[in-house]
């Protein structure tokens, strides 16, 4: 049986509809879950309240939610606006379940979000001119060479990258393997292979540190601030972009992210089964991995040249 919380009602609000602390710090104990998603659930309550504030709402109902769920669409991408509901809607059925406030926001709807990836992958032209521009005549491009193509093989996330250590380098027989830690995971309980030619210049890298231990990081920093010390998603990021623009690649669609769609895509077109793409890539939901599937079949879907070439012919 879930705990009861004994909060009067009126507690629930305050001056200006102000949730207290205490009930939003016990509905997060409550919930459960990792550091980043309590940031996220605390984000979008203070963006409600600050609708609710504005508006003058001290008692809302299901109206007011649809209402700030518009404003949201406004001036939030898609997908931010669904994590926002889930964690509004998950807030309200905490006060419920504990007697507290009606669940208002049951059923609220979220927006759609597009099928398709944001990002745009590489084709192997652009890899190779990509890792063409890096200087490996110093320890900082041979590390540069090391991440960008691990990435763009293995299909390694920026935080992935930022996770490994040096011991997570394991041999299988001939093969070498690099375990991480996913997305949405706690633990290094995944396994990427590292590609012998992309293991060779992950080894000419190391050979640059001294007295390596295993629980060092697999990349470290070269800035002054940080030197030597454990790379941030932000450099790696910082890292990719700044490269893609050495060959004249320059706009939204492509970032680090890109390396990833790389992979999938690259290991589509060249004959990997679409069960061992969603493996590599750690796709929970094997849709997921359709995506990219479907977008190269869209690609080689002539239809409208052909429709072109019998009106002017």
């Amino acid at each position: 049986m879930q705990e009861i919380i004994n909060l009067n009602p009126a507690e629930v609000f305050v001056t200006e509809n102000k949730f207290t602390e205490s009930l939003i710090e016990k509905w997060l104990k409550f919930s459960d879950v990792r550091q980043s998603s309590q940031y996220t659930y605390l984000k979008a309550i203070k963006q409600l309240l600050k609708f609710l504030n504005e508006n003058k709402i001290f008692q809302p109902t299901r109206s007011d939610i649809e209402n700030w769920r518009e404003c949201l669409n406004q001036t939030h991408k898609p997908s931010s606006v669904q994590l926002y509901i889930i964690a509004v809607k998950l807030f309200f059925k905490f006060l419920a379940q504990n007697n507290i406030y009606p669940n208002i926001a049951e059923h609220i709807k979220s927006p759609k979000t597009d099928s398709e990836h944001k990002k745009d992958a590489l084709t192997i032209n652009q890899c190779q001119a990509l890792l063409n521009t890096i200087d490996i005549s110093n320890p900082k491009g041979l590390r540069d060479r090391a991440i960008i193509s691990l990435m763009m093989t293995a299909g390694l996330r920026t935080i992935e990258v930022v996770r490994a250590d040096v011991g997570d380098l394991h041999t299988f027989g001939e093969d070498v393997y690099l375990a991480i830690q996913g997305k949405g995971h706690d633990e290094k309980s995944a396994k990427v292979l590292v590609a012998s030619q992309v293991n060779n210049f992950i080894k000419e890298y190391l050979a640059t540190r001294k007295n390596l231990n295993a629980d060092e990081p697999l990349f470290t920093s070269t800035s002054r601030r940080n030197f030597n010390q454990r790379m941030e998603t932000q450099s790696i990021s910082k890292l990719v972009k700044t490269k893609l623009r050495e060959i004249s690649i320059d706009d939204n669609r492509h970032t680090a992210h890109s390396l990833r769609h790389t992979a999938a895509t690259q290991a589509l077109l060249n004959g990997v089964p679409l069960l061992q793409v969603q493996q590599v890539l750690r796709h929970s939901n094997i849709n997921t991995t359709l995506i990219y599937s479907h977008a190269i079949e869209r690609m080689k879907n002539k239809s409208e040249q052909t429709v072109a070439d019998a009106i002017f012919s």
